[in-house]
């Protein structure tokens, strides 16, 4: 998370190739929206994942449901969201440059 750079600090010191996450407005929910753009391969070993699935939810108010996931049970998820929006920025960024260039 990049609002702890002391935690990303001390992670690194453990070796561990650690980047604080870029995150913008609505980052949660264009997160969501991208991955559910692709197929998600989860292993039966990946459980903390799969139970943060199940437990995951949307706000609710006088019954009807919000476009706005509540922020709990989503650790793992947050760390693959990350990551997909990680390289779709470098995705991006190469597309860019390459539609730049002439033939």
């Amino acid at each position: 998370d990049s609002a702890e750079p002391k935690s990303i600090k001390e992670i690194k010191e453990y070796g561990w190739n650690v980047k604080p996450a870029k995150k913008g407005k609505d980052s949660i929910k264009f997160g969501i929206d991208t991955l559910k753009q692709h197929h998600i391969h989860i292993t039966k070993r990946s459980t903390n994942l799969l139970r943060e699935q199940k437990k995951y939810k949307w706000k609710e108010k006088d019954g009807e449901w919000l476009n706005e996931p509540i922020d709990m049970f989503n650790h793992g998820w947050d760390a693959v969201r990350y990551y997909a929006m990680s390289k779709i920025a470098k995705a991006s960024k190469r597309g860019a440059r390459f539609a730049g260039q002439q033939r």
